[in-house]
């Protein structure tokens, strides 16, 4: 499943793209539909992904994206992200984040 954040000014909120919302891994075009959907542009958001077809999808929907590896991609060439992290462990959706 793919996680996507968006972001505005004082404020933070976590919309997920689940298996029963869209192919695996969702396409440009589904991720775009939903920011429609939510009223956001992709510029807002930042998709934490772990796959290399995720991260394709997510750059070319226009986003930002944090690398996440799975055990089953650590070593797979993901080309370019804007950030990379070795584990989603203590990540709190919204933690610090104002309404």
């Amino acid at each position: 499943d793919a996680s996507i954040v968006a972001m505005r000014p004082l404020s933070l909120s976590v919309h997920g793209i689940g298996a029963f919302d869209c192919e695996i891994p969702p396409t440009h075009l589904e991720m775009l539909a939903l920011f429609e959907r939510l009223g956001l542009p992709a510029s807002d958001c930042i998709a934490f992904e772990d796959s290399r077809p995720g991260v394709a999808s997510a750059r070319a929907a226009g986003l930002r994206v944090v690398l996440c590896p799975s055990a089953y991609t650590t070593g797979d060439d993901f080309g370019p992200v804007d950030w990379r992290i070795g584990s989603l462990a203590g990540w709190e959706a919204g933690a610090g984040a104002s309404e």
